[in-house]
């Protein structure tokens, strides 16, 4: 009895350490285990893992890609900003130059004189006048026909002459040796020596005077100096051209005209009288002063159409001569009176 429970007993501890020999089977030998330990390592190198990688590289590149695109996007953006900004610049810089143009242009057609009208009220005629320098002139020969045409004249004794040209003054009637309008040219004139100091009004609309030496030389400096001045004071009609001198420009809105001169004691032998004589019309512009010279000749303005130049010379005192008057400064003194020949209010 004892040897079978022994024999049992021995039985079923061989068979435990049967079992417990079969455990201790080598983890490389066990399938599941090596299954196992593939399906970590897939795991960690798997596919699906290195999907995701090149997913994650995939995103990266899209991400790169957007980067590139955004990049792009910037570069075209820059790009269209650069265009567009040149663009708008050299619009800019178009306009700047044609606002210069403009101004160039605005420039180039704004006079650089004053002009205006003066009403002579003793006839109601009308004159241009001009402002040049400091002194505004008369654009225009007087044209004021005092005492029926007593000691004046048209060119050529034609009216229409006179409306176009203004008229020829004796030295006495520009001076009003009379004292008809003024003081300050009493007894000054052909066959009367006087010293004629100041301002002298003579002949000339009320607030008008007769110019002098010095208005003459501002007005040939203002003009491009002696040499040019003839050139631009000279009105573009009525000159005969001449090949030594250049075409007149009438610069300054002055516009003297080649009205010549009168002598009215020209004796002509063939009607054997004394007879007014009309020379040198378009060859000479001259302009009367209210200057004398050591008292026996007058002071003029001689423009010529052979020259460009202007000067100022001595002329005979019995040549009858163009008048323009300058407008009266407050410096200027000389005693009105009363103009008899003024229309009444």
């Amino acid at each position: 009895m004892n040897k079978k429970i022994f024999k049992l007993v021995a039985s079923a501890i061989a068979l435990t350490l049967c079992a417990c020999g079969n455990d201790s089977t080598s983890p490389e030998d066990d399938p599941a285990s090596s299954t196992s330990e593939i399906q970590s390592s897939t795991s960690k190198d798997q596919p699906s893992s290195s999907s995701s990688k090149d997913t994650s590289s995939s995103s990266k590149e899209k991400s790169s890609s957007s980067e590139k695109v955004s990049s792009s996007s910037e570069e075209t953006s820059s790009s269209s900003d650069e265009p567009e900004s040149s663009s708008s610049e050299d619009i800019s810089s178009s306009s700047e130059e044609i606002s210069s143009s403009s101004e160039d242009i605005s420039s180039s057609s704004e006079q650089p004189f004053e002009t205006g009208v003066l009403i002579d009220t003793r006839d109601n005629q009308t004159y241009k006048t001009v402002k040049i320098g400091t002194t505004n002139w008369m654009a225009q020969n007087l044209n004021y026909n005092f005492n029926d045409n007593y000691g004046n004249s048209c060119p050529n004794n034609d009216e229409e002459n006179c409306a176009k040209f203004g008229r020829f003054y004796s030295l006495g009637t520009a001076m009003d040796s009379s004292a008809v309008f003024s003081s300050n040219g009493r007894r000054c004139g052909t066959d009367n020596y006087c010293e004629a100091q100041g301002a002298i009004r003579g002949i000339c609309p009320k607030g008008w005077r007769l110019p002098n030496k010095n208005d003459f030389a501002e007005l040939i400096e203002i003009a491009g100096g002696a040499n040019q001045a003839g050139m631009n004071l000279k009105a573009t009609t009525s000159w005969t051209p001449d090949d030594n001198a250049s075409p007149a420009t009438d610069l300054l809105g002055f516009s003297m005209f080649a009205t010549g001169l009168a002598d009215p004691y020209h004796y002509d032998h063939d009607a054997k009288e004394f007879r007014t004589r009309y020379y040198d019309q378009g060859i000479k512009g001259v302009i009367l002063s209210s200057d004398y010279e050591d008292n026996h000749e007058l002071t003029v303005l001689l423009l010529q159409n052979d020259s460009d130049k202007a000067s100022i010379i001595s002329q005979d005192r019995e040549i009858w001569t163009p008048v323009r008057c300058v407008e009266s400064k407050e410096t200027d003194q000389y005693f009105d009176i009363p103009d008899p020949f003024a229309d009444e209010p």
